[in-house]
């Protein structure tokens, strides 16, 4: 038998172009289940996002987003920011030493084209094709049988396994040791209708210098909003700040371990065969979905 674990949008997207293969998980859909959405949430235009709306057989209008820098005192530009800027930034919401990828800061682009399409509806089409789908999660995984045993007790043998789990999650279901900080930071997103400290013309921006890291425009049902993203801090500390501000908190998410702080450039299962898909299972914060269906192209699949 073939599973995949894990039914966020890295695991529906390899479902879709490998049938046969049973899905577990108890979170359909990952971290599109949430009310609205955590940040810029963008389908990308390029040759493997094309890819996969024709196979979808759907067609999309694209449009292009104006991603906004703002400093310390409160200058807005959009040019590619400078070195210091992104060195800066990266700091701030990595807390690392590591080695600063050129995917900080949405790629230092200053413009993005993608496709008009939300992506919690690409991700409920995308399940609507899932051949199996078990509700549950992993308990424990042997390397050397390829066996797994599921929440309910049973146990499942696999000939292929993919996993788009976060991938600290998976070494511990197989108490594989490996060396690396798998150090994360928390992620709180709010909901405002009154953030002031913005230049309209931009869909996104990011922020040095702030207790917050990014802000993105967000419009429902004509009522204009705004998604104000923080990154390792403490709620009590937020509110307080949009206290101070006079900032109205509508709602907040907490994302816990949303933010890798160090990349790892190898995948620690390789010789039991068993694919890692995703960002969180590759654990690389640089992978975007373009990147997903690449992989899932390499592999041979059409």
């Amino acid at each position: 038998m073939n599973y995949i674990i894990g039914a966020g949008i890295a695991g529906l997207i390899y479902s879709f172009y490998n049938k046969g293969h049973i899905i577990i998980s108890k979170d359909l859909k990952g971290q599109l289940n949430h009310r609205w959405p955590l940040g810029p949430r963008i389908l990308q235009k390029n040759e493997y996002t094309e890819k996969l709306l024709k196979d979808l057989d759907l067609t999309c209008e694209v449009k292009t987003i104006y991603i906004g820098y703002s400093t310390s005192d409160n200058y807005y530009f959009r040019d590619k920011p400078s070195i210091d800027f992104r060195t800066k930034y990266y700091n701030n919401t990595r807390q690392s030493k590591s080695t600063m990828p050129d995917s900080v800061l949405s790629d230092n682009k200053s413009t993005i084209e993608y496709f008009d399409i939300d992506l919690n509806d690409l991700a409920t089409l995308l399940l609507n094709k899932v051949d199996n789908v078990i509700y549950g999660s992993l308990e424990s995984l042997d390397l050397d049988s390829s066996t797994f045993i599921t929440a309910n007790g049973i146990i499942h043998r696999y000939d292929n396994l993919v996993s788009t789990i976060p991938l600290s999650a998976l070494l511990k279901l197989s108490d594989i040791k490996i060396s690396h900080n798998f150090n994360t930071l928390d992620k709180i997103y709010v909901l405002t209708d009154n953030f002031i400290n913005y230049y309209n013309e931009y869909d996104y921006i990011y922020y040095n210098g702030h207790l917050y890291n990014r802000v993105t425009k967000y419009t429902y049902s004509n009522q204009r909003y705004h998604i104000i993203e923080y990154t390792g801090k403490d709620l009590s500390e937020i509110r307080k700040q949009c206290e101070n501000d006079n900032i109205n908190i509508i709602d907040h998410v907490i994302q816990k371990n949303a933010q890798i702080c160090n990349n790892i450039n190898y995948n620690p299962f390789e010789k039991y065969n068993i694919k890692l898909i995703g960002r969180y299972s590759q654990w690389r914060h640089d992978i975007k979905i373009q990147d997903i269906v690449r992989e899932v192209s390499n592999y041979g699949m059409s």
